[in-house]
């Protein structure tokens, strides 16, 4: 059955979180685990080992973690900036970041992502500084995984530090005109007709 997007082994290794973050952190960094040497933050991040949509996103204390089965993953709460970045170099070389800026303490889980109004979306331009960083290890992990279709990372800026933190990959990410590879697409000057007859073509 012909499909589009990148091989069927990225889109299994980005589905999982575990073994995408043990695989990108050869070239990235990215969150710790919870049990990992030099982890020494007192709040987590807890989430399931696959699925996407931030369902199952939750924020807890060192004290609340339990027992951590294997289909479930415990990191580090990196507190900064969440910016996602498309790459897809057959529709534009480079397309401008997304930024997700709750409004207030609010964590990024399902309902502040499916609910939207908690969320402010922004579009930056590829600058210098950590803009450059993201776009540039976002396309050095695009090649990695085949460079075929568009393909969505979604990082952390941390503060104070400004470095970018890699959280994960989105293989298949949302095709929904308003959805964030939409608004990536817009803030590019480009329409979503265009992304999607780009890959059919593909």
């Amino acid at each position: 059955v012909p499909v589009t997007g990148p091989a069927w082994w990225v889109h299994s290794l980005g589905a999982d979180k575990i073994g995408f973050k043990a695989w990108a952190s050869q070239y990235v960094r990215v969150p710790r685990n919870h049990d990992e040497p030099g982890q020494v933050s007192h709040r987590l991040i807890r989430k399931p080992r696959f699925g996407g949509g931030s369902i199952g996103l939750e924020l807890l204390t060192v004290d609340q973690v339990g027992v951590v089965g294997a289909d479930t993953v415990v990191e580090e709460f990196i507190a900064g900036r969440i910016v996602t970045c498309c790459i897809y170099p057959r529709l534009a070389r480079r397309m401008p970041l997304l930024t997700i800026e709750p409004n207030g303490p609010v964590v990024y889980d399902e309902a502040a992502k499916r609910g939207r109004s908690d969320v402010t979306y922004r579009p930056i331009p590829i600058t210098a500084g950590w803009t450059e960083q993201v776009w540039t290890g976002s396309a050095h992990l695009y090649g990695l995984l085949g460079g075929c279709g568009p393909i969505r990372f979604d990082w952390i800026v941390e503060d104070p530090t400004g470095e970018p933190v890699l959280l994960e990959v989105n293989t298949n990410p949302g095709w929904r005109p308003k959805g964030n590879m939409g608004l990536i697409v817009s803030a590019a000057g480009l329409t979503y007709r265009a992304l999607v007859e780009s890959v059919i073509a593909e």
